[in-house]
């Protein structure tokens, strides 16, 4: 059974929804967030994380056992949300961030939104032929669409490369 788990994480402030000036809902989570993701890192088999350099937004995937599909070599994995059977990807606005990222430290996270990727592609690609180091990742969205309730928006494209993925650590 094959799992992929994305999340997209934003730091919160004020209320959730809440837009008393043009009475539109103003959501955490629109068009655009994946610009701002700069910084990354991967854990064990296998989970990414990107986000960006205030520690307020990121994209969180889950892909189960592709290091270990990849073994020494290269795996690609794409995922189809149309039609994702176990596949899952959403993205979450929570409180904090990367708190519990690749660290056996757990600290309670409140989570103000859940968006859920209904439609589009995501690509993962590990290659672990380096033997001297840990496998690398690159992650690339095409098309995906986020809902949340009523709303919704979509990535038409977005990649992330040279995440690094520390093995024996955490996740």
């Amino acid at each position: 059974m094959r799992y992929a788990w994305i999340a997209l994480l934003v730091g919160c402030a004020g209320s959730e929804g809440d837009d008393s000036d043009s009475g539109a809902a103003a959501y955490l989570v629109g068009e655009g967030f994946e610009t701002g993701l700069s910084e990354s890192i991967g854990c064990t088999d296998t989970w990414l994380q990107v986000w960006d350099e205030d520690n307020s937004v990121a994209l969180e995937i889950y892909v189960a056992g592709i290091v270990a599909e990849a073994g020494s070599s290269t795996a690609t994995r794409v995922i189809d949300f149309t039609d994702a059977g176990d596949d899952t990807m959403r993205a979450v606005a929570a409180t904090p961030i990367a708190d519990n990222y690749c660290t056996d430290g757990l600290v309670e996270r409140t989570v103000h939104e859940t968006w859920e990727a209904t439609a589009g592609t995501l690509t993962v690609t590990v290659d672990a032929s380096d033997a001297m180091s840990d496998p690398q990742a690159s992650i690339e969205l095409s098309d995906v669409t986020f809902t949340y309730g009523e709303a919704s928006f979509e990535v038409s494209s977005a990649t992330f490369a040279d995440i690094g993925i520390i093995q024996n650590w955490g996740g």
